[in-house]
């Protein structure tokens, strides 16, 4: 029993369809035709798969932003407004000092400093903390209080140190020197 043209060429997927139908036409029987091929078969599981993809991107890219915001943009130790700069030192980058003339009572800059989240104190000051203000504030005289505070942004961390320094506590007139410190790798 031989088979008829019409079935080779439906079957074979090298051959053409028109050859197939050609075939079916001549011999008056109908084409079997395959309806769900593999390019017509819905693919259910793209959509979860590209959705999770894109959500994946999503965090990843919002979280290397963030720090490409971070790396560019360095954010400012809080200064009181009433400070008049006088000068700025950068060290490297994300080390910086400036330097500030406050017409305040070291009262008040410390209160400003505490309110902003520092710790303050005041003479005598402990070991580490004198060789960390001689190191840092090297033309420092008459130190009255020194504050420490740190600040987060993105993955790393602001570390700031204030020396408050006055001739006379009780005058109006007050010297202020901020160093800021990055710290990159979060220690």
């Amino acid at each position: 029993m031989t088979r008829p043209e019409w079935w080779f060429y439906s079957m074979n997927r090298y051959g053409h369809p028109d050859d197939a139908l050609a075939a079916a036409v001549e011999s008056d029987t109908p084409p079997t035709t395959d309806v769900t091929t593999n390019s017509q078969r819905p693919r259910r599981w793209l959509l979860p798969v590209l959705l999770v993809l894109f959500v994946l991107a999503l965090v990843i890219g919002w979280q290397v932003v963030g720090v490409l915001f971070g790396l560019v943009s360095l954010p400012e130790p809080p200064v009181p407004s009433f400070a008049e700069a006088t000068g700025h030192r950068p060290d490297v980058y994300g080390f910086d000092t400036w330097s500030y003339r406050a017409g305040a009572l070291v009262s008040e800059l410390t209160l400003y400093y505490t309110q902003a989240g520092a710790t303050c104190s005041t003479p005598p000051f402990s070991h580490d903390q004198s060789a960390l203000i001689g190191r840092l504030f090297p033309q420092a005289s008459n130190v009255v209080a020194l504050c420490e505070g740190a600040e987060t942004f993105s993955r790393f961390t602001m570390l700031y140190m204030a020396v408050i320094t006055s001739f006379d506590p009780n005058e109006a007139l007050s010297y202020l020197d901020i160093s800021r410190r990055i710290d990159w790798i979060g220690d």
